[in-house]
């Protein structure tokens, strides 16, 4: 059963439910962020709603379901615990709540005191009968729960005997008949775990804060309404059964120390603990144990939060006293021998939630892992565990991360801290540089810009063809001359593209002499004088690879140009490539190996914010 599911949209990943469950039913995985509910380990106590601020832990609800019954041909009867004299404490007189559910539409108005005298008489009978066995009372559904979950060799000794709701349920059935609708409203969230072998006993539950919203949608208020009685039977000392040891007054068994059989223990910590007692020492102790997670049912997670533990303890046992002085004792004489002869019984399975226990070597490694001193481990139970050992078992069982330790946590902090300053630092220097080194490459840059441009005017003022391409045989740089030697569709192209940047030579030239300059490109060798045709035109080419760059020029003749003029293109060719390689390799100088520093500075950049996120995760 999804006791208990988790709204994530109103879920501040706080944890405090984690820490809180006393069971570890809610974890964190370690992939995971938000808490997960485990719902076989869940014995619905409630803690977890109380601790959760934002209101993100959702109890299952059957207040929709109820609205329905409420529509429903059938009668509909609703059965109120004591307890909502401490919940409704700003209500004058109880008769008021009664006539408030007549008016939201309940049929019949039976409240489960009556159910509790019959309970308290069956305790009676089963402690005055003493054969030896001593019993867990099994009036708190989450220790039962809990019972059965995490001691299942004790399930035997749990009282065989419904809770005091359930009992005024089978009054009614035998009373009114089966065709009938069943609401029990209970201070108690973990009281839908209780019915197992008649799933229909009782139809819908709902809790105190339930019954608020349905008198609010309903706007039904108590100050113009009259009084109203419950419907027969109505119990007397029952109305002490919202406090833990209500029932076991109401029996009449004694609790006076030189007399009793009988221990009563209330609240999470001393309630869960007197379960381990009982296990490990019944033979020593020898006292039936009467246990009850909360601080009795007034104080149960169905309960609002307003109110405090003194006033409804004191509210419930002025009503008990107000109860027994008005009651018809004679008529509950009568009630009490018509349905003593009820069965009253309750079976219980055990549901073994437990897990296999790491080794003393895999805790004590978790130990150190969350920081403390060899021998020396602080039980500060702000991770929810009472000590660091259950921590580190949890841990190695999976139902906690080191993270729900705060010493482990605040540890973490710091480390993080320091590195991230140690990475900030690492940063405004590595920042330094790059400004530095920005500011470097913008002057070289422009003074290759300055390179360029006279490469551009110097290639603009060749007598001859010549070409700079890149490794993938793409146009850098070309002249007029070039563009003239291809011809008049090279020159359509130059118009839109000037200089033919950014054209495949594979498009322009022939294929032979492509191969020429992925050869110089492969090789970094020159290739010099080779004569080629390039359609009617003999010229004779010279490929030389240019330094730091990935790039190749070329310098074409036309062979059918007079001697005189091929003279003088010759030497003023051989000065131009003496002053045009110093050039492109001034160039290839600033692009080559200024760019090689700039990425080596965003690199480490990178490397520091990458370090930096991994310790974090």
């Amino acid at each position: 059963m999804e006791l208990i599911n988790i709204d994530k949209k109103k879920c501040k990943i706080c944890y405090s439910c984690v820490r809180s469950c006393p069971v570890k039913a809610i974890v964190v995985k370690a992939d995971g962020e938000y808490p997960e509910v485990f719902h076989d380990r869940c014995i619905g106590c409630g803690s977890c709603i109380d601790s959760c601020d934002p209101g993100a832990l959702i109890p299952l609800t059957d207040y929709d379901y109820t609205k329905h019954l409420l529509k429903d041909p059938a009668k509909t009867a609703v059965i109120i615990d004591p307890a909502f004299v401490a919940e409704f404490a700003e209500i004058s007189d109880f008769r008021k709540i009664i006539a408030m559910l007549k008016m939201v539409g309940f049929d019949f108005i039976f409240e489960s005191s009556f159910g509790a005298d019959l309970v308290a008489a069956q305790y009676y009978r089963l402690f005055k009968e003493f054969k030896g066995k001593f019993y867990l009372t099994s009036i708190c559904p989450s220790i039962v729960a809990y019972v059965t979950k995490y001691y299942p060799n004790l399930t035997g000794n749990l009282a065989p005997i419904c809770t005091p709701i359930e009992a005024m349920a089978r009054v009614i059935r035998k009373k009114i008949g089966n065709n009938i609708n069943i609401v029990a409203v209970s201070p108690c969230v973990s009281v839908k775990f209780v019915e197992k072998t008649d799933e229909k006993l009782i139809n819908s539950y709902l809790t105190f804060r339930e019954l608020r919203k349905l008198f609010k949608e309903y706007k039904i208020s108590d100050k113009d309404i009259e009084y109203a009685d419950f419907d027969l039977p109505v119990g007397i000392q029952g109305c002490l059964s919202p406090l833990s040891n209500g029932v076991i007054q109401a029996s009449g068994l004694t609790e006076e120390y030189k007399n009793t059989h009988i221990m009563t223990f209330e609240g999470k910590r001393q309630s869960l603990q007197s379960i381990k007692d009982f296990d490990e020492h019944i033979n020593t102790t020898r006292f039936h144990f009467n246990s009850f997670y909360n601080e009795g049912c007034i104080m149960g997670p169905g309960m609002t939060k307003e109110g405090n533990y003194t006033s409804r303890k004191a509210a419930t046992i002025w009503y008990s006293r107000r109860r027994s002085e008005r009651a018809d004792h004679h008529s509950w004489e009568n009630a009490m021998r018509e349905y003593v002869s009820l069965n009253l019984q309750a079976e219980f399975a055990a549901d073994d939630q437990r897990l296999p226990m790491p080794t003393a070597k895999q805790i004590e490694s978790i130990i150190k892992e969350l920081g403390k001193d060899e021998g020396v481990h602080h039980a500060c139970n702000l991770c929810g565990y009472c000590t660091c050992e259950e921590m580190a078992t949890a841990v190695a069982q999976g139902l906690a991360t080191p993270g729900l330790c705060l010493r482990y946590s605040n540890r973490k902090v710091k480390d993080y801290a320091q590195d991230f300053r140690m990475a900030r630092e690492q940063l405004l220097s590595t920042q330094q540089d790059l400004k530095e080194s920005i500011d470097r490459e913008r002057e070289l840059k422009d003074a290759a810009m300055e390179a360029i441009n006279k490469l551009n005017t110097l290639m603009q003022n060749m007598p001859e063809p010549m070409i700079i391409v890149s490794r993938d045989l793409k146009i850098v740089h070309s002249n007029d001359e070039f563009v003239s030697l291809l011809g008049d569709d090279a020159r359509d192209i130059n118009d839109v593209v000037p200089g033919l940047i950014g054209a495949d030579l594979s498009k322009l030239l022939p294929f032979n002499i492509c191969n020429l300059f992925n050869f110089v490109l492969d090789h970094n060798e020159a290739i010099q004088n080779r004569d080629m045709h390039i359609e009617d035109k003999l010229v004779s080419i010279t490929i030389f690879p240019i330094p730091h760059s990935y790039m190749t020029g070329a310098i074409f003749r036309d062979l059918y140009v007079p001697e005189v003029r091929k003279d003088q293109a010759v030497k003023m060719i051989n000065e131009v490539i003496d002053r045009y390689l110093q050039m492109v390799q001034k160039i290839g100088f600033i692009l080559g190996d200024e760019a090689s520093e700039t990425e080596r500075m965003l690199n480490s950049i990178i490397e520091a914010f990458e370090s930096t996120g991994k310790k974090n995760k």
